[in-house]
């Protein structure tokens, strides 16, 4: 007689978001990622020359400024990844002034976000011990998540591959100059997509993933002063969630213009991983 053994597995509603390296693991938030516009994708959207972005489309990121008696002083961006930690390039915050340093959250326009002091002040900067361009900002206080449509976190990939995004597109938003200049920085967060990929101008792609625009429409889109610290966002349409797979490092200027037909430069957030955890726990 045969007897027909029956094997159900269960898989839980709730996301497990979790790394591991040998045996540790890594659990930051597991709602991260979600938004109220999941798939927001527009060909003419970009941050040179961008449209804006609506509110709740990326709760998770934040505008990092200086303020003082006298002055406030926003300069760079980062990701929220979880209620305590903020991802950004290390360039941005290496030479600041601690008790000076704080990020604002919870809106796409930054000048709303001071006004409803919906911010917090820095307790540590975490610079990455091999010298690279990104770094961790430790909040002296956590972000109130439980209304995710306003304030929320990134998905980090969920191992060290950073292959997985080549040829893929992703989303980059900041607050930075939509002109090209130094001297035009937006109000609101502009969004851009663009195609992720290794592409044969790109000299440091073997630190740098290298992000381009291959849309071929005619209006070639790229980051640019004000947007350093920015992720690269991937969305993962069988997850249905967002991943942060870059931290934006360098743009491409000349004669102090930056030049939306050539590549930028992102971290790989994979190879960072382990330091995540490291610096977290």
């Amino acid at each position: 007689m045969q007897i027909l053994i029956l094997i159900i597995f269960f898989i839980p509603n709730s996301f497990q978001y979790s790394f591991k390296f040998g045996d540790t693991r890594l659990i930051l938030d597991p709602h991260c990622g979600r938004s109220s516009s999941s798939r927001f994708f527009n060909n003419s959207q970009k941050i040179i020359n961008g449209d804006r972005v609506p509110l709740g489309a990326y709760p998770w990121l934040i505008n990092i400024y200086t303020e003082t008696d006298l002055s406030l002083t926003r300069f760079c961006s980062g990701t929220l990844i979880s209620d305590m930690y903020v991802l950004t390039a290390a360039h941005c915050v290496r030479d600041r002034i601690l008790s000076q340093l704080k990020i604002g959250y919870g809106h796409t326009n930054y000048e709303k976000m001071y006004i409803n002091n919906w911010s917090r002040k820095v307790s540590d900067i975490i610079l990455n011990d091999q010298n690279k361009d990104i770094a961790l900002l430790r909040l002296e206080s956590g972000i109130d998540l439980s209304d995710r449509s306003k304030v929320s976190t990134i998905c980090l990939p969920p191992n060290v591959d950073t292959r997985v995004v080549f040829g893929k597109e992703v989303v980059v938003a900041g607050w930075g100059s939509t002109n090209g200049k130094k001297s035009d920085p937006t109000k609101t967060a502009d969004l851009f997509e663009t195609t992720l990929t290794i592409d044969t101008r790109c000299s440091l792609f073997n630190d740098f993933y290298c992000l381009i625009d291959l849309k071929n429409d005619g209006r070639e889109s790229n980051s640019c002063y004000g947007d350093s610290g920015t992720p690269a966002m991937y969305y993962d349409n069988m997850m249905s969630r967002w991943y942060a797979y870059g931290v934006l490092s360098l743009a491409s200027v000349r004669n102090s213009i930056c030049q939306p037909n050539e590549p930028s430069f992102h971290v790989k957030v994979p190879e960072f991983l382990r330091w995540i955890r490291d610096s977290v726990y």
